[in-house]
């Protein structure tokens, strides 16, 4: 797993302990610089609107397996509806899942982590099945 984020007060190893990276710095130029594929799980949880849209652009152009954006139905549509106006592809927004997670009634952070987990995992098991399949 790594961690993204332009303030080290927040993405550190005491936060995150299982993290295997963590990168501090502008969000948007560390994102651009990821190598990222079809076996990629991103989720993107940053808090500003106008970064996080840049993330999201730049990351599903990478084509991961799953990209989960944290927000509201009204954030999502406005960025699904600037993605299309930019000319991105249905393809392209196949993998986006958002507003993230499965639900399963989350209110606290713990369970809303939890239901992000759970809608990774339930992908991450299709894409198999439908890998072994075909």
């Amino acid at each position: 797993m790594t961690v993204i984020d332009d303030d080290c007060t927040l993405a550190n190893k005491e936060r995150f302990p299982m993290a295997e990276r963590i990168v501090t710095g502008d969000v948007v130029k560390v994102v651009s610089e990821l190598t990222l594929g079809s076996n990629d799980f991103v989720v993107i949880a940053y808090g500003d609107h106008e970064r996080e849209y840049v993330a999201l652009k730049t990351i599903i152009e990478k084509k991961p397996a799953y990209l989960g954006l944290l927000g509201s139905r009204t954030k999502v549509a406005t960025f699904v509806q600037k993605l299309r106006t930019e000319g991105l592809s249905e393809a392209h927004l196949k993998v986006l899942h958002a507003p993230i997670g499965l639900a399963i009634g989350a209110e606290t952070p713990e369970e809303i982590g939890i239901s992000i987990l759970a809608e990774i995992i339930r992908c991450k098991r299709t894409e198999r099945e439908q890998r072994t399949v075909h």
